[in-house]
């Protein structure tokens, strides 16, 4: 089966092949080619291995659309996909090196690592609508519906570009120091909680009034962070030593140390459901049950895994393996087994 679609005269081509592994989970894999990347500045040392190829994989509100950003030329962009076929729709051009994504309804923001800028995406439409200038090696941004606020980390700065969601403009940009990375933002919008790889802190910025009001160490390094339903706990994978560090955010003390796989890269939390913990290092997934605060099961996967999002119900996960393979894996949770697979055409897309 093929769909071309032409746009802007850019060929891009997906392919995919369906793969079902006997192993408690649904499998099915899209394939990319990959294209190498030379970090040009030396504080981006500890992000030399980011992987081309699909560097990270989002699902929309609806679970009907899968957001992928591939960063390689000349096909980088945003590649808009039918969640239940893996179909492509469209291809959205944004900067260079797309790294992350946060979306705000039927808007999402792109982060560019290597153009120092965001690229605002109606998803709609879809086209990209602005492109705001950031930081220096912008690498994570974070929003909810409760704050009017996009935040974004500068990894090569040091700082935190805050961003009014209305007039699309930086309202201000704090100094944190720090390799601040991957954030999680409180569920009534009242703080932004910002990791510091470089030093192993968490910050907490109070959005009323974009002030640092607490920071304390979290662990040894950590990879991310995730907060719960009811905003009285942290989650923040620590990759040295393979844990899960569950941290008050009151007092910021790591109160429990869950061990998991080794260097997680991704905690994910559903609301009244478990905690997922992406393990890069030994190729799986940890589910862990936040009101016993330990792992109870533990999901192989086919390669290094490097990013996951998931349904809306938790009931499905989506992980991207990046460069080394350019793979898409869809994980049914449903029982940790097998319960169906998703077909995956092969396609190609003129835009």
């Amino acid at each position: 089966m093929k769909k071309r679609l032409k746009r802007n005269g850019v060929m891009v081509q997906a392919a995919a092949s369906l793969s079902l592994i006997l192993m408690g989970c649904a499998l099915s894999t899209l394939t990319a080619s990959p294209a190498p990347h030379t970090p040009d500045d030396p504080g981006e040392a500890a992000w030399a291995d980011i992987p081309e190829g699909f560097m990270r994989v989002v699902v929309s509100p609806d679970d009907a659309r899968l957001y992928l950003l591939r960063d390689s030329e000349p096909q980088s962009g945003l590649l808009i996909l039918d969640a239940a076929t893996a179909r492509p729709l469209h291809r959205i051009p944004v900067g260079r090196k797309p790294i992350a994504m946060a979306m705000d309804g039927e808007i999402g923001y792109v982060v560019n690592y290597l153009s120092d800028d965001v690229t605002v995406v109606n998803l709609k439409t879809p086209e990209a609508v602005k492109t705001i200038p950031v930081g220096h090696r912008p690498i994570r941004a974070a929003t909810s519906a409760r704050t009017p606020y996009l935040f974004v980390t500068n990894y090569g700065s040091d700082t935190l570009s805050v961003i009014d969601k209305n007039t699309l403009k930086v309202l201000k940009t704090l100094s944190l120091g720090g390799r601040p990375a991957d954030m999680a933002i409180h569920p009534e919008g009242r703080y932004a909680y910002v990791l510091h790889r470089g030093t192993g802190d968490l910050s907490v910025v109070e959005i009323a009034s974009f002030e640092v009001i607490r920071k304390a160490s979290v662990g040894e390094f950590p990879t991310d962070v995730a907060v719960s339903e009811d905003g009285q706990l942290l989650f923040v994978s620590d990759a040295h030593v393979g844990t899960l560090n569950v941290v008050r955010t009151d007092d910021l003390k790591v109160i429990r140390k869950i061990r998991i796989g080794e260097r997680p890269m991704e905690v994910l939390t559903v609301a009244g459901g478990p905690i997922y913990v992406l393990n890069n290092q030994s190729q799986s997934i940890s589910v862990v049950d936040p009101a016993k605060q330990e792992a109870v099961v533990t999901i192989p996967l086919k390669y290094s895994p490097r990013c996951m999002t998931t349904t809306s119900d938790g009931g499905r996960l989506y992980v991207s393996y990046g460069e080394r393979y350019g793979e898409i894996t869809v994980v049914e949770m449903a029982g940790q087994k097998v319960v169906r697979s998703t077909s995956s055409p092969v396609v190609s897309m003129e835009r």
